[in-house]
């Protein structure tokens, strides 16, 4: 969410730490997580290490919200599932992260957000998508070449980002719960199938059930988000570029309905 940028960010320059430059790490020298590549690009021009030093922390705020948070959709992503995904971003890039997000939920695992990335968050808890994209991330974390020398390391830091992240979670859901307001994200029980998502407690592995909205409870969760959206569009992109992208929506979720209409037209035929 907007609100819970700095937070995150917070946490981020906590991990990152001020500057380093170590020869076995392929990103080279770094302050507060912005690279030398990161900040030449930013820039425009070849930076040198003494430019890193200098770094600012205002000016690394600034980049980690127009380079990862905006990439990412941090404003409309729900509380908890915001920092998971910039912690994610700034590791490993924002593209990346999108597409762990994506594979989690179901998708086509692209590198750009979809409204559909949207749709299915309102289907799943904040604490089921921060557990199954963290478990992603180990996976992936431990497949990269110099796993034996940064693996431990990182490995501790998505422990640390998942523990933070269910508990920013678990904060916003209490928050709401006592306004007796339902957020989209959080969802009401209504059946939970037998397959879903896994999530860790502890040592053990348990269930994490995909939990469904009642219709109206999820009229009202998409018209929350599309409402945020929408606002946070105009004022970043104005009316006329974002009447032409909600009309590409509109189009895209036309598709979408037919193809899901289609495949269940062949559904029927096949029994």
């Amino acid at each position: 969410m907007q609100a819970n940028f700095d937070a995150a960010l917070s946490l981020v320059f906590m991990e990152e730490g001020g500057f380093v430059d170590n020869p076995e790490d392929p990103a080279g020298a770094t302050k507060y997580g912005i690279t030398i590549h990161t900040l030449s690009a930013w820039r425009g021009y070849p930076v040198s290490v003494r430019d890193v030093k200098a770094l600012t922390r205002k000016l690394a705020a600034e980049i980690y919200r127009k380079n990862y948070w905006e990439l990412i959709n941090g404003d409309i992503l729900p509380v908890g599932v915001d920092y998971a995904m910039l912690d994610y971003a700034v590791n490993s890039s924002p593209e990346h992260a999108i597409r762990a997000l994506h594979k989690v939920l179901g998708q086509d695992a692209v590198s750009q957000p979809t409204p559909l990335t949207m749709m299915a968050l309102t289907t799943h808890s904040s604490t089921c998508t921060i557990n199954a994209l963290c478990d992603e991330r180990e996976a992936w974390l431990k497949t990269l070449p110099n796993a034996h020398i940064f693996g431990k390391s990182r490995l501790a830091r998505v422990r640390r980002v998942r523990k933070r992240a269910l508990a920013m979670a678990q904060g916003a859901a209490e928050k709401t719960a006592e306004n007796n307001i339902i957020p989209f994200n959080t969802g009401q029980q209504i059946a939970a199938p037998e397959t879903g998502i896994k999530k860790e407690t502890g040592s053990e592995k348990k269930d994490c059930r995909l939990l469904q909205f009642s219709y109206l409870h999820a009229l009202g969760a998409a018209g929350a988000t599309a409402v945020t959206g929408l606002i946070a569009m105009v004022l970043k992109n104005g009316f006329l570029e974002t009447l032409i992208i909600c009309g590409l929506i509109v189009i895209a979720a036309f598709i979408y309905y037919c193809r899901r209409k289609m495949h269940s037209n062949t559904d029927t035929i096949s029994h």
